[in-house]
């Protein structure tokens, strides 16, 4: 009496099984569960009466390439996940269940039950990559007593949720404090189970003394660059057959310019407040590729409902009170219509799924029956990832693109070259006729080297000239300065949704576009929605009063432009002032500028922002020069400009583009001289060119 009864608590198994069920129950079909289950038991090994999956297996099953040496990476993360949502039993065993929760979170499927926003699930993946390593601890502790407390306050932390053992690298103490936030992810998986109480007796990952090596996230970027195209019927192996030195190489470039973008070069590893800036800020696709490998495991490839022999099978799962007897018809599979071809008819079996009571999922198939074979279809072949190759395209590069543009058609066999400089010609005309009338999003890339302090030619002086003169760092930062004879290199780009038309007057406006930088680092500018900068993208023809193609920059207005011929004795040339505080180019405070003439290109980057696109998101005091001011002139020596869409909307240029010379030609073709003099009469007076008293020049008034 007098004491109050307490609820017992789940153990942490009960409540892995619970969560495995939830999982299993709301977010598959009963015939993935079968097929993943089939899946795991073909290939597992057993141990003391444990089936489970080594790291051999999952990457022979994955077909991960030797060459990337990525293996050991996503075993990594598939043991961290597989102990979800408890990290203290990290690293886990892969046993069936694990393995279920690892697919249930690289796919996103978690998103069903565990309704968080997705940065959370990025906290997740980041987890799963960053290691915990007592080397400096040790390093740092002393002999004796010291020594000893240091390895007891170590062996505490770690059974205190961190899981895998991390080196504390030394960070700043409001950094940690910024990062000391609950998790949502976790969190909201405990109360899925009515289970809060144990997550609020401290099963939460540490995560402020975390961080990801650079050598492990340097490999894994090119890993993901490699499976950015994947689709789930897709085959890793095809991707792997095609890494020749070359394509290494790219990988290899492309990985090194985003990860410096994480600013590892003043720490040993990349800490979570720069992984989480620089992954939503510029990389919110990145981890996209690994849903449709990992749903390999939802494809059992040796799972053939064809045979005439009635079975049933029987599986443990996961139990759904909800589902009861369900009834369909499938079809043989791939594997079975293959075999039949020129044979025997093959039967279509009814097959009937059931869920026990104990989570026991059955497939009963009735009797066969006997169908005609399926003709035979010619196999019509894939568009290829891209139809061609270019100076600045390639498909590394286009898997760097999709880190972050995701519009309503994927980037992957959706793109037609329409504009390249070195093929076309380095002119606003050849860019209007291949560019104008894409009613569809473009992507424009522009690379080139930059122009040394002092232009050496006329033509770079005059276009420095042209711009404030105000100097700032470039890109490269101390790179440049270090080997000012080595030509560095940048390239930027632009996606813009709408299509390119002319304007001499007012600029095109939509907050969707986005500027980007792909090196020497990643970077990504988006468009500001705010109707006070509404500058987005311009093309300008001469006689207009600034001339090019460019995003960013204001495009002066006629009465701007006489306001400021005034003050200037009427020059035809006046400029309006900038950001910069002179009165050259209107350049922008987030901006790219390529000259009428298209030689030369300048970005600029102040972090004041205020313009009509917002400055970059990179985090602050890793001594990037991109986290801070930069400016990058450069001569241009490749331009492109590529659609994003398909054959039909080529079809639809083509056609605009061809009314357009045949009303020109018609134009043309009007002819005076008919003989006719009643007619020609009238048309000139409907010129204005005679009145009614036949008198030439037009109408006094």
């Amino acid at each position: 009496m007098g004491q109050g009864s307490s609820v017992p608590q789940a153990s942490i198994e009960e409540l892995n099984n619970r969560l495995t069920q939830l999982f299993a129950n709301k977010c598959y079909s009963p015939l993935e569960i079968y097929s993943f289950r089939s899946v795991f038991k073909s290939l597992a090994e057993q141990e003391s009466g444990v089936h489970f999956w080594k790291e051999s297996t999952l990457c022979k099953f994955l077909e991960i390439p030797d060459a990337l040496a990525t293996g050991p990476i996503i075993f990594q993360m598939a043991s961290y996940l597989g102990a979800f949502p408890f990290p203290s039993q990290a690293p886990a065993i892969l046993t069936s269940d694990a393995l279920l929760k690892v697919v249930t979170i690289l796919t996103e499927r978690q998103k069903t039950v565990l309704k968080r926003p997705r940065r959370e699930w990025y906290r997740e993946l980041y987890r799963s990559l960053a290691v915990y390593d007592n080397h400096t601890a040790g390093e740092q502790a002393t002999e004796g007593q010291e020594g000893d407390a240091a390895q007891e306050e170590s062996t505490h932390e770690t059974a205190n949720g961190q899981g895998f053992a991390i080196d504390k690298p030394a960070g700043d103490e409001d950094e940690v404090g910024q990062e000391e936030e609950d998790d949502e992810l976790m969190l909201a998986a405990f109360e899925s189970l009515d289970a809060t109480e144990a997550f609020k007796l401290g099963e939460k990952g540490n995560i402020q003394h975390s961080i990801i090596p650079s050598d492990n996230l340097l490999k894994m970027l090119e890993f993901l660059l490699l499976i950015a195209p994947l689709e789930s019927q897709d085959n890793l192996a095809t991707y792997g057959a095609e890494l020749d030195e070359k394509r290494l190489e790219n990988l290899r470039i492309t990985a090194n310019n985003i990860l410096s973008s994480f600013g590892p070069e003043k720490n040993p590893g990349v800490t979570y407040k720069n992984f989480d800036a620089v992954v939503t800020a510029s990389l919110p696709n990145l981890f996209d590729g690994l849903s449709p490998l990992f749903e390999h495991f939802l494809f059992d490839k040796d799972f053939d409902l064809s045979k005439r022999k009635e079975s049933t099978t029987t599986l443990t799962g996961p139990p759904s009170p909800k589902l009861s007897r369900a009834s369909t018809e499938l079809p043989p599979s791939p594997t079975a219509r293959r075999s039949s071809r020129g044979s025997m008819d093959m039967p279509r079996r009814k097959v009937s799924f059931s869920m026990g009571q104990f989570g026991q999922l059955s497939i009963h198939e009735d009797a066969p029956v006997f169908e005609p074979p399926i003709p035979e279809r010619p196999l019509v072949p894939r568009e290829p990832l891209l139809p061609q190759e270019s100076d600045i395209m390639d498909v590394t590069v286009l898997s760097q693109l999709s880190f972050f543009i995701k519009g309503q058609s994927p980037l992957f066999r959706h793109m037609q070259p329409l504009y390249s400089g070195n093929i076309a010609g380095f002119s606003l005309g050849s860019f209007e006729k291949s560019v104008f009338k894409w009613q569809a999003p473009t992507i424009l890339l522009v690379s080139g080297a930059l122009l040394p302090a002092t232009p050496n030619t006329p033509r770079s002086r005059a276009f420095v000239e042209s711009l404030p003169p105000k100097r700032l760092p470039t890109s490269h930062g101390a790179a440049a300065a270090e080997a000012p004879t080595v030509k560095q290199r940048v390239t930027y780009g632009a996606y813009n949704p709408t299509p390119w038309k002319s304007t001499p007057k007012l600029s095109i406006t939509n907050d969707q576009t986005v500027l980007f930088q792909l090196t020497p680092h990643h970077a990504v500018f988006k468009a500001s929605s705010s109707s006070h900068a509404p500058d987005h993208v311009y093309f300008c023809k001469p006689p207009a009063t600034f001339t090019g193609i460019g995003f960013g920059s204001p495009v002066p207005s006629s009465g701007s432009s006489a306001g400021a011929s005034a003050a200037q004795g009427g020059h035809r040339l006046a400029r309006r002032a900038s950001w910069l505080g002179d009165v050259h180019y209107p350049i922008g405070p987030v901006s790219l500028h390529l000259d009428d003439g298209l030689e030369f290109g300048v970005f600029t980057h102040l972090t004041s922002g205020g313009g009509s696109f917002h400055s970059s998101k990179l985090p602050q005091g890793t001594g990037l020069p991109t986290a801070g001011d930069w400016q990058d002139r450069f001569e241009i020596d490749a331009l492109e400009v590529w659609g994003v869409g398909g054959e039909a909307q080529a079809e639809e240029q083509r056609q605009a583009w061809k009314w357009e010379e045949a009303e020109a030609e018609r134009r043309r073709r009007i002819n005076l001289g008919t003989g006719d003099q009643e007619t020609d009469r009238e048309l000139l007076r409907m010129a204005g060119i005679i009145n009614d008293s036949s008198r030439s020049g037009g109408s006094m008034g």
